[in-house]
């Protein structure tokens, strides 16, 4: 089953107030750090939790207490979900734990801001992940990359910027081991904090994070379904729905994309509309703010190979983990497998189904168009068997960045998402 349904106008400030104006719900925030073994190395992980009292935390009919695992886009951390993550649990009383993906996190410094930018973190240097923090990488691990050669692909995001790890390094080893390491950081994450026994466990991953959300769906036991609001599809759907990706895809796993104010103008640009072309000078200047106020995130990202489902690029990874892990040629096929259902629905007599999944899509988004929803997701969905029920709602509001205030829309439209995501589970949608 499968419906798309239209909010527009006072609708939307109506959602948006009947959310916001409920009492705040005493609740406790903590930061949730822990670290995992995984393909012979050692990950840092970091999020933070929004957990409401216990006498105040939604339930679902058989009394199951209702969580939410949140992550993130490309280039960011979980902080960009603190404005979701605290309307959920302060006013709605649901449990959520926002996660930042392994390496993003900056643990030691006031404010886990990073220093400079991606290119130069003040020294000269890149800034690299922080994937080990008892084993940092080293600058002598990488070669950086700078690429404009496709015309169509500098088109929609400019010059590209690359570090390459070398062969033999740990670089090397962790490009290639990253996709593992966060199947079992998050899967460990939801462990923790939604055991499978306990919690009803929803995903929503933002943009980029949404593929990653989607692979969970059918591996985690508690799961009910997908909560998405500019949310990526697996990545099969993904790279029907827009070829051109971040351009990233298309390279090497070994390639580590850094973020320029680039990415900035690639949003801004779109979502300017006519203005863009009547006021190039104020919108030149928009971006350099922009991209000042968004330099503390870490700004680089390798997930472009599961969002747009780059098998030639995944394969590759799972053959270098095999290769350092010793794996005999059955061990080597299954992981090769494995690191391709990354990207797709799982299949077989064992696999569960898909259960339902619900998107939100809003009107000044760059990255989700309605067109793409109806004429390639929908569609898509519908193929599978079985077709899991799906639901998406067009906010007549709002950008990629659900976060951006307006005078109506003072949380922006992740105060309206947060309410359609909670009558949803109430209404018994997820049910089916």
């Amino acid at each position: 089953m499968e419906g798309l349904i239209e909010v527009a106008g006072p609708e939307l400030a109506r959602w948006s107030a009947a959310v916001l104006d409920r009492p705040d719900l005493p609740h406790t925030e903590r930061d949730e750090h822990f670290r995992i073994d995984c393909a012979g190395m050692g990950w840092d992980v970091a999020g933070r939790l929004y957990a409401p009292e216990p006498e105040h935390q939604l339930r679902e009919a058989d009394g199951r207490p209702v969580g939410v695992l949140l992550l993130h886009g490309g280039g960011s951390d979980h902080r960009f979900l603190h404005n979701l993550a605290s309307i959920l649990a302060q006013k709605l009383g649901i449990r959520a734990l926002a996660m930042t993906y392994p390496g993003h996190w900056n643990f030691d410094a006031d404010g886990h801001d990073w220093p400079g930018e991606p290119l130069d973190d003040g020294t000269g240097r890149p800034r690299l992940p922080i994937w080990d923090r008892s084993d940092p990488i080293g600058h002598d691990e990488y070669d950086v990359v700078t690429y404009a050669d496709d015309p169509v692909l500098r088109a929609n995001g400019g010059t590209a910027f690359f570090l390459a790890a070398r062969p033999g390094t740990q670089f090397y080893r962790r490009q290639a081991a990253w996709p593992l390491a966060y199947e079992q950081a998050f899967r460990e994450a939801c462990a923790r904090n939604f055991p499978e026994d306990e919690f009803a466990l929803y995903l929503h991953g933002h943009s980029t994070g949404g593929p990653l959300a989607h692979m969970l769906l059918q591996r985690i036991g508690n799961v009910r379904g997908l909560l998405g609001m500019e949310t990526s599809s697996f990545g099969i759907i993904k790279r029907q729905m827009d070829p051109l990706g971040s351009g990233g895809e298309q390279f090497p796993f070994t390639y580590l994309t850094l973020r320029t104010w680039r990415d900035a103008a690639r949003y801004l640009g779109s979502e300017s509309g006519d203005m863009a072309k009547r006021h190039l000078p104020l919108l030149m200047e928009q971006v350099f703010e922009s991209w000042e106020r968004q330099r503390g995130k870490p700004g680089f990202k390798s997930e472009q190979f599961i969002q747009f489902a780059a098998t030639d690029a995944l394969t590759a990874a799972a053959e270098a983990v095999s290769d350092d892990l010793g794996y005999a040629a059955a061990e080597r096929a299954a992981l090769v497998e494995r690191y391709l259902g990354y990207t797709a629905p799982l299949t077989g007599p064992d696999a569960p189904p898909l259960p339902p999944l619900l998107y939100i899509l809003n009107e000044g988004s760059r990255d989700h168009r309605l067109d793409n929803y109806t004429g390639v997701l929908l569609p898509t969905l519908r193929s599978f068997d079985p077709a899991p029920r799906t639901q998406v709602h067009y906010l007549r509001a709002g950008i990629h960045d659900y976060n951006k205030p307006t005078p109506d829309l003072p949380r922006g439209v992740a105060a309206v998402g947060a309410g359609i995501w909670h009558d949803a589970i109430t209404s018994g949608y997820f049910r089916s």
